[in-house]
């Protein structure tokens, strides 16, 4: 199959139409940048074959913001002897004719024809999918698919069967295929993928399964009833044996005693704890009377403490007299020194705001001057905008219309060039006159260009006629004719004769422009906020001055060499103040430490006398002594009762009452599980007795017959089962060996194929070939292992599909069925070595078969032996 031509429109970025003619047989090399269209391309030659011309789905191919559009397919080509043509519209002119030789096939018909014939599917709804693509899908490369082979040899695999081998055998025929599917359907019936039974085997094994657990429960009941039997003889027995002997009420017997102890003991442990309580009240009234005795010893103490502060408040009372006289005396002097430092301050502030009127005064008459100067400059700048604004005005020129110009004057050159090339030339050298050239009398020697036939009239000779032999040289003078008047209506439009006056014209209005914003950026430089408001300036700076001048007229005149500065006035008068704060302060806190200390004298002297008439009082005294009487007596009962505590604790602790506690709830216990297992018993043996008599009526052995027999039965027809599915696993897995025999049958030849590209890539190289008859493990000469395909790198992938889909277009061609290869940017990850290898591959691969590569690497692709053909929307 080999493509002569393809024409598309309406398609994406394609709006007019484009064309690709004169393919070449072999090898066809398409470049372009990045979104020029390759991919456009690819996509509307599948969509020429792979979708419906119905279909809905396809609105990828739509111009974009173009709903009316209805893209629009040609594609010529070859197969066989044939000659065909198909055209395809979609949307909103619906239409597919496939036109073979002179026979013509339309719509659904065309549809179906195609596809049987490259062998693929069309989807029954919607855009078509990789699935449907069969043949074609595994040798047009989809960009950045090449690696991904597997996917494709899957969705073709049908069609290659049909394609390359048609005669091996019932069983990988279309009948084999049949009866494969019937046997695996019927055996689908009974079991899983996984082996596992299903359907009517699964319901006989879960039938079988249950009438087991019926019988393995009536058998469990069987021995139950003997286990009964049996159990209630031993439960006989031993009831017989418990009323013989009674134990209970032995152990009755010892749990009173126990309790009995334990009574005794707990008493003891009850006088323990009163003792105890007894022994910590002695210990408490020890403890409060020895405190009160320390209490008294503290009062002394006490009353030492206040003699001796009342010393020391009555001298720190005389030393904060003394020196409040002193402060008394500094602070008259410091009031004097701060009323003299403010009357300076002020004297020295009148000076400073004199010195400031005179700096304020000069400062304006130097802001006059600068402002009338910059003033002056900044008017003179605005004269200068006006007269360069004329002058854009006046050389205004319409934007891009020096380039149109320009670029009619260069097309009218281009057709003048070809004029002279094409016309014919006459040249004459005249010695006699009355000879004509259309009518121009000729005179000396000169030459003529003759684009449309002429005349030269001879005197007395006759006429010739000139008839040059390009037929286009007229089309030439019309199209030359066109470009004058539309040249010539622009030039008139802007107000000029010729290109070189338009563009000096756009010389003089940039220059013009240039010094326009020269002279606007120095009026802002000038005048930022605009020439009113260098006058405003102008006139603050006047009303400063004569403002400064009239208050330093009005200030009063001072004797110059009484007045300080005013920064040594400031820092005197800071100095007194100062000075005078501290004095203030410190006269203020000697006259609070003089308060304090007399208060404090005073609240000294009423305390020691308080204290002091305290312990001497008849009261006290007598108090301390009956304390000190009562400490004896306290320990002296302290001493009796710890002894007491000490026995008492040791009868308790020879009683042991928490081992007799134990004994006791042990006791209890123990008759308790006597009477309840007694009581048990009974329970049981009457239970045992009833379930024995239902056991009995029920005719376990002779259900237990019955129940075997159907369990039986269900074991024989689940065998059935299991030998019929397992016959028909055996029949399907020997018509997968026969089919497995017929994928071998093209592994062979696929083989051979893949071995003549693999040796121009990878000398001394094998390829293995799957059974899905997809590439397998690569093994190269010098690297021991085997390489699943999967574990190769991204590029030596897309080398292996590569080299897979060209050993099936062989395989093809010799079947006699179309092969056509479209690379769309592939072997893109290869480095430099492998890719020369590659190219190598496809040029011997392009002897049988017609490629065609899209790249937007052209520079990789120079030495390909296919001359490159650049593909953009906008050729």
């Amino acid at each position: 199959m080999k493509l002569s031509r393809i024409k598309i429109e309406q398609v994406r970025q394609f709006r007019r139409p484009f064309e690709l003619a004169d393919l070449d047989p072999g090898l066809n090399l398409f470049t372009g940048p990045n979104e020029a269209g390759k991919s456009t391309v690819v996509r509307a030659i599948r969509a020429a074959f792979f979708e419906r011309h119905r279909s809905s789905g396809v609105d990828d191919l739509i111009p974009y913001g173009d709903a009316s559009a209805s893209p629009t397919i040609e594609i010529d080509f070859e197969t066989g002897a044939e000659q065909y043509r198909l055209r395809k519209t979609f949307f909103q002119r619906k239409r597919f004719n496939l036109s073979i030789g002179k026979r013509e096939l339309d719509g659904e018909e065309a549809e179906q024809h195609l596809a049987q014939m490259l062998g693929f599917e069309f989807s029954s709804r919607g855009s078509s999918k990789p699935e449907h693509w069969g043949i074609p899908g595994l040798l047009w490369i989809e960009q950045g698919a090449g690696q991904d082979i597997k996917p494709s040899v899957g969705h073709a695999t049908s069609h290659l069967r049909k394609a390359l081998n048609q005669s091996v055998g019932e069983v990988a025929s279309t009948q084999g295929d049949d009866v494969a599917r019937k046997i695996e359907a019927e055996r689908d019936q009974l079991l899983t993928q996984a082996g596992k039974p299903r359907g009517v085997y699964h319901e006989a094994i879960t039938r079988q399964d249950a009438l087991a657990v019926e019988l393995r429960v009536l058998d469990e009941q069987i021995a139950a009833y003997r286990s009964h039997v049996d159990q209630l003889e031993q439960l006989q027995a031993a009831d017989h044996l418990d009323q013989a002997t009674k134990p209970s009420e032995a152990f009755q017997k010892s749990l009173d005693e126990a309790k009995l102890k334990l009574t005794e003991a707990q008493g003891l442990a009850a006088r323990l704890e009163s003792a105890r309580e007894a022994l910590k009240r002695h210990e408490e009234h020890v403890k409060l009377v020895q405190q009160q005795l320390k209490g008294y010893d503290d009062q002394d103490q006490a009353r030492n403490a206040r003699e001796a502060s009342l010393a020391v408040a009555v001298e720190r009372s005389r030393v904060a007299q003394a020196a409040l006289q002193r402060w008394t005396i500094e602070k008259q002097t410091a009031v004097t020194a701060y009323g003299a430092a403010t009357q300076a301050v002020a004297a020295a502030q009148q000076a400073d705001w004199r010195n400031e009127l005179v700096r304020r005064s000069a400062e304006a008459r130097s802001g006059i001057e600068s402002v009338t100067a910059t003033l002056a400059t900044a008017q003179a700048e605005e004269i200068q905008v006006a007269v360069q604004r004329m002058r854009v005005t006046e050389n205004e020129i319409a934007e891009g219309a020096v380039a149109q110009l320009r670029d009619l004057h260069m097309r009218l050159r281009d057709l003048r060039i070809r004029q002279e090339v094409g016309s014919t030339r006459v040249q004459f050298a005249i010695t006699s006159g009355g000879v004509t050239f259309d009518g121009e009398l000729l005179a000396g020697e000169d030459e003529r260009l003759v684009s449309s036939a002429a005349q030269i009239d001879i005197p007395n000779v006759g006429r010739i006629t000139v008839i040059p032999g390009e037929n286009d040289l007229a089309q030439l003078g019309r199209q030359e004719a066109e470009l004058r008047a539309a040249f010539d209506l622009l030039a008139l439009r802007n107000g000029v004769s010729s290109l070189e006056a338009a563009e000096a014209k756009e010389l003089r209005r940039k220059q013009a422009s240039a010094d326009l914003k020269q002279a606007e950026r120095a009026i802002k430089m000038l005048a930022p906020h605009g020439i009113g408001a260098l006058k405003g300036r102008l006139a603050e700076h006047q009303t400063q001055l004569a403002e400064s001048e009239k208050t330093i007229r009005e200030l009063p005149t001072a004797d110059g060499a009484a007045v300080k500065l005013l920064a040594a006035a400031q820092q005197d008068h800071g100095a007194a103040r100062a000075h005078l704060d501290g004095v203030e302060a410190n006269f203020s806190r000697t006259s609070a430490e003089v308060a304090t200390a007399l208060a404090q004298a005073e609240a000294a002297e009423r305390e020691r006398d308080a204290i002091t008439a305290l312990l001497t009082s008849a009261e006290h005294l007598e108090a301390r002594r009956m304390s000190a009487q009562q400490l004896v007596d306290a320990r002296a009962l302290q001493a009796r009762q710890s002894e007491l505590v000490k026995g008492l604790e040791a009868e308790v602790n020879a009683a042991r009452p928490d081992i007799l506690a134990q004994d006791v709830q042990r006791y209890e216990r123990t008759v308790a599980q006597s009477l309840r297992a007694s009581s048990d018993r009974k329970s049981q043996i009457a239970l045992l007795r009833g379930n024995l008599e239902a056991l009995g009526a029920q005719g376990l052995e002779e259900a237990r017959a019955e129940l075997a027999a159907r369990t039986e039965a269900a074991q024989r027809r689940c065998q059935e089962f299991a030998l019929r599915a397992e016959a028909l696993k055996l029949v399907h897995g020997l018509i997968d060996a026969k089919r497995r025999e017929a994928t071998q049958s093209l592994q062979a030849p696929l083989q051979g194929r893949v071995m003549h590209y693999l040796q121009l890539l990878f000398p001394g190289a094998s390829l293995e070939i799957s059974e899905d008859l997809s590439p397998g493990g690569l093994r190269r000469p010098g690297v021991g292992a085997l390489a699943a395909f999967d574990t190769l790198s991204f590029g030596a992938r897309e080398q292996m599909g590569l080299i897979s889909r060209l050993a099936y277009a062989d395989l093809l061609k010799a079947a006699g069925r179309p092969t056509l290869l479209i690379l769309d940017d592939a072997l893109v990850h290869s480095d430099e070595a492998r890719l020369g290898q590659m190219k190598r591959v496809l040029f011997d691969a392009s002897q049988r078969h017609q490629v065609l590569l899209f790249t937007c690497h052209p520079a990789l692709w120079h030495d390909l032996g296919a001359s490159s053909r650049q593909i953009s929307a906008r050729l």
